[in-house]
């Protein structure tokens, strides 16, 4: 099989998704010829299925662009590869390199869309998702991006009038019953969102912004799952520089009204309620997921929908749950010492944070290292209270545990969107 015949047969089976085998047709036909660039892009591509070798994956799809600088799609393929290591302006500048090349692709508008929406500049990913649209209007991604970009500027009327027509247009695409599905949902019609979910995962099983979209579906059932999801839903419209305003601005305002207080014994009735008003705030922006998670794990059909990752994180938070409540029933029958009981159960939902941070993140050496904290929380919580269960009161740790969970909640967001897929 001569080299453009084996990358041929090697696209054929990537339209399949059989990466290993035309990864080793790619190689193959570049042992014959290797300067074919976009056998290079390719076999990018083929590599990018497997988080261990995006290093290889990035050099395969630099040399495609080195080798084919005038051809949009090896520009398209490195976008992609940046996109997957979470570089999002190279991914820019990539794909924008792709569009001036080729305009009339409407592909590339759909990527360029999609890459906003991850920097969270919604009017942006709209206008990109609009031009793609001019050079393709049935696309039935693009039409989905759309209706996201609409949703997040608050344009909730116009998203669920573009979703029902992505549906007319396209009655079988699982991406227009998910659109729907979402702007359903951002509407609050969480029964309707369910059915065109569940139709979405009929159409196609492996459709994960579905399944996503059916599990938030079913947990708002719940009303305070309900009443966080819509607060989260409006933080979430803000771009990122002013969620991390809110959050810090927010957090001020509490050690001034604190300040305040202490001089001013009227207002001090009103601090503890607006402070565990806003601890819950930012302690359910963590563990709202998870936790209603492990409800749904009781859910006939909801038990299915729950990844791998989501069922060991809901394993983890139903165990720390049982600990918590199972020390504080300790001590309230050795000590009768019903205040005290609290500690363990404030404490158990604080250690959630540090315990889900790992399974929010990708690569391996952020992984390890959340591990790792979070069993030093973990070893935290037990020292302090089962210190308290035989009267050894450990005073340092408990402010420490506290400070340190404040601390790494701003932390592990940096840590997050820092984190590179090497």
């Amino acid at each position: 099989m001569n080299a453009e015949a084996a990358i041929a047969r090697a696209t054929l089976l990537i339209s399949q998704h059989h990466y290993s085998k035309a990864q080793e047709l790619l190689q193959q036909a570049l042992a014959a010829d290797p300067d074919n660039a976009r056998a290079h892009s390719w076999l990018a591509l083929c590599l990018l299925q497997n988080k261990d070798l995006l290093r290889d994956a990035t050099r395969a799809a630099e040399r495609g662009v080195f080798l084919g600088p005038d051809d949009p799609f090896t520009h398209y393929i490195l976008a992609s590869v940046w996109e997957t290591r979470n570089e999002i302006n190279k991914a820019l500048e990539s794909i924008d390199e792709a569009i001036a090349l080729d305009p009339a692709n409407a592909g590339s508008f759909a990527l360029r869309a999609q890459l906003f929406l991850k920097k969270s500049d919604w009017s942006a990913a709209l206008e990109s998702a609009e031009e793609g649209l001019a050079r393709d209007p049935e696309d039935d991604t693009l039409q989905g991006l759309r209706v996201i970009a609409l949703e997040r500027l608050g344009r909730v009327g116009d998203a669920r009038a573009q979703a029902e027509l992505a549906r007319q247009q396209s009655p079988d695409s699982s991406v227009a019953h998910t659109s729907l599905g979402y702007a359903l949902l951002k509407e609050g019609n969480y029964r309707q969102a369910q059915e065109s979910f569940a139709e979405a995962l009929r159409l196609a099983p492996t459709n994960e912004l579905a399944r996503m979209g059916m599990i938030q579906a079913l947990n708002s059932s719940n009303f305070l799952y309900r009443w966080m999801f819509l607060l989260l839903s409006k933080v979430s419209r803000l771009s990122g520089q002013y969620q991390w305003a809110l959050i810090i601005g927010l957090w001020l305002g509490m050690q001034f009204l604190q300040r305040i207080a202490a001089d001013r014994p009227w207002l001090q009735t009103w601090v503890m309620p607006i402070s565990m008003f806003y601890l819950l705030l930012v302690m359910m922006t963590w563990i709202m997921e998870p936790l209603f998670n492990t409800m749904l794990r009781l859910h006939p059909f909801g038990k299915y929908l729950l990844s791998n990752k989501e069922k060991w994180a809901s394993n983890l938070i139903a165990m720390t749950l049982a600990i918590s409540l199972l020390l504080a029933i300790v001590m309230v029958v050795m000590a009768g010492a019903w205040v005290v009981a609290v500690i363990p159960l404030l404490m158990g939902l604080y250690l959630m944070i540090p315990i889900v941070v790992p399974f929010k993140c990708e690569v391996p050496w952020t992984i390890v290292v959340s591990t790792l904290i979070a069993i030093g929380f973990a070893g935290l919580y037990l020292v302090f209270n089962i210190g308290l269960l035989f009267d050894q009161l450990f005073t340092s740790i408990l402010p420490l545990f506290m400070f340190g969970i404040v601390v790494y909640c701003f932390a592990s967001q940096v840590l997050m969107r820092m984190e590179k897929k090497f």
